[in-house]
């Protein structure tokens, strides 16, 4: 029984930092995103404002 106990807690540990990592890379690729919109939107003014 306890053998038992030490695969559900392995796997109850490896869910967790998944979804761990899994939630680190989401933020860092919508603060990216974020970034990227940022950007796009200074140089279309700047276009705008060439014309």
């Amino acid at each position: 029984m306890e053998q038992h106990l030490i695969y559900v807690y392995t796997a109850y540990l490896f869910t967790f930092f998944s979804l761990f990592v899994i939630g680190i890379f989401s933020i860092m690729a919508y603060i990216k995103a974020n970034k990227n919109i940022n950007n796009f939107n200074i140089e279309s003014d700047n276009t705008i404002q060439k014309k």
